[in-house]
């Protein structure tokens, strides 16, 4: 499938002295697609996945004569396709529908509940040396008072957390769901070669360079059909307080509660997948897709209009060659995720303390 082809095509000669053509190359100034799939006729609108590429070339021309023979706008080359920028993907779609989801808890009070047995040793910090007691204190705040102080916070907060969520869920119901977009991660890079080639005694030299960018686009749709009754602003407010205190059973507060779960976290989505998965107010996940653009450019030239050995000869500026690729992949919440990440500082600091305390 070829589209938007807008390319002027150039016919260039090369003749002997007496006019007849010895070769003949075509050029293209202009825009050109190429490399197209897509499962749907309009692929911007709706459908699966898609992957479209578009390019803008200009060839390097030489036009002039040269002993016997003589160049109308013959192909003197062309630039090479510049290749996609890495991305380093920061994100799941899992991420993304966790925490956007219309049931996600502030404070999920089963399991906040469940860690006050803890709270008397929150006062207490064990060990033995200096370093043991920095390594036990740095956890306590951690896994101690970090998450206690911030679920009373939200506890305290209780009517400005009902409040927003009820907007929230009255804009959903109205709207008929929600779409959201995150970013997923980017790149670019630049490449220089001073020598790819020569042409009539003058050295081609290349420059590329290329960006890449990621988002993740996610939707959440309503359990009923457009026929039915949307909920009284009464149903609104009760499900947005239960869905703001947790106060359902489900896998993610289970999981939440197990006592390792936070670091089988940081290499998976799994704690993430669960909680896509909570549905309180009525909204399950509806399409994913994960969306990547990439630019790409590329020039080759020669540091004069005229070559080295044939200066009798004009070359047509730089061949050069823009490349736009747009690529929109379905995504399945369904699925869970393995990686191993760059673990931040605070993930770093915990893993070290906990080897302190291991000696």
């Amino acid at each position: 499938m070829v589209a938007f082809d807008e390319r002027t095509t150039t016919l260039g000669r090369w003749l002997d002295r007496n006019g007849a053509v010895l070769t003949t190359t075509t050029s293209f100034f202009g825009v050109s697609g190429n490399n197209i799939s897509t499962s749907h006729p309009w692929p911007y609108l709706v459908g699966g996945g898609w992957d479209m590429t578009k390019s803008n070339r200009h060839d390097a021309l030489v036009s002039g004569r040269e002993g016997t023979t003589s160049y109308e706008n013959f192909q003197a080359f062309i630039a090479a396709t510049p290749p996609n920028a890495s991305i380093a993907f920061n994100k799941t779609v899992n991420n993304v529908l966790a925490n956007t989801n219309p049931s996600r808890p502030v404070v999920d009070l089963p399991v906040a509940i469940a860690e006050l047995r803890d709270l008397p040793h929150l006062f207490k910090i064990a060990g033995d040396t200096f370093l043991k007691k920095g390594a036990g204190a740095y956890l306590n705040y951690q896994f101690g008072w970090k998450p206690f102080l911030s679920d009373l916070k939200g506890i305290l907060d209780f009517q400005g957390h009902v409040d927003r969520r009820t907007r929230e869920l009255t804009k959903l119901y109205e709207n008929g769901g929600s779409r959201h977009r995150a970013s997923n991660g980017s790149g670019q890079y630049q490449t220089y070669k001073p020598s790819v080639g020569t042409f009539k005694g003058s050295t081609v030299r290349e420059l590329m360079s290329g960006s890449a960018e990621a988002w993740i686009t996610a939707r959440w749709v309503p359990d009923f059909g457009p026929t039915n009754r949307p909920p009284s602003s009464d149903e609104i407010r009760h499900k947005a307080f239960r869905a703001v205190f947790g106060l359902e059973a489900s896998l993610s507060t289970v999981w939440e509660a197990l006592p390792w779960s936070w670091l089988i976290d940081w290499f998976s989505d799994m704690g993430d997948y669960l909680q896509s998965q909570r549905n309180v107010v009525g909204f399950h996940p509806g399409q994913c897709f994960q969306m990547t653009h990439y630019e790409g450019w590329s020039s080759r030239w020669i540091d004069s209009d005229h070559p080295t050995a044939s200066p009798n000869l004009t070359v047509d500026g730089p061949a050069t060659l823009q490349v736009t690729r747009k690529v929109r992949t379905l995504a399945n919440p369904a699925s869970i995720s393995a990686s191993v990440p760059f673990l931040t500082g605070r993930q770093l600091g915990i893993l070290a303390s906990l080897a302190i305390l291991r000696r």
